[in-house]
């Protein structure tokens, strides 16, 4: 999701740009009082400051050792006093759905065509993604398995 922000007094802001060499440039831009800015909140998510594998599937980085949540480098749910009202709504029905599909089905990867590999599926699932409102997934196939 884009923020749109608008700026209220002159500023300079630091940004960091580097090449596919991985070599690092540091800038500052002067933005105009009343200039309109974009937050891109889904490349916080793909951060390679933060991340060392952003383009891997790995949910269990938005927490640390002790299964608590790290705030820094997430903004799924925006930051600050204008977050989200509903993210810890979104959270608690998240959690009862995936908890309630979990103890009924058994969920595993399904292949779309005969002999697909995991390594196959993980790359179609994957890579035919796109950005749209916020991350969606291209050819996913999953299978349910009711549990007895």
């Amino acid at each position: 999701m884009f923020i749109p922000k608008v700026v209220l007094e002159d500023s300079l802001i630091p940004y960091t740009t580097w090449d596919e060499d991985g070599n690092v440039s540091r800038h500052e831009r002067f933005i105009r009082a009343g200039s309109h800015v974009v937050i891109d909140s889904p490349a916080c998510s793909v951060n390679p400051f933060y991340w060392e594998d952003p383009l891997e599937f790995r949910p269990r980085r938005h927490v640390d050792e002790r299964g608590l949540h790290i705030k820094e480098g997430f903004t799924g749910f925006s930051i600050g006093q204008r977050s989200c009202i509903g993210k810890r709504f979104a959270e608690v029905e998240s959690v009862a759905l995936l908890s309630h599909l979990v103890k009924t089905y058994a969920l595993k990867p399904a292949p779309v065509r005969p002999g697909e590999t995991l390594d196959e599926m993980r790359e179609r699932m994957v890579w035919t993604a796109s950005e749209e409102l916020n991350l969606t997934p291209g050819n996913f196939s999953l299978g349910f398995t009711k549990r007895t």
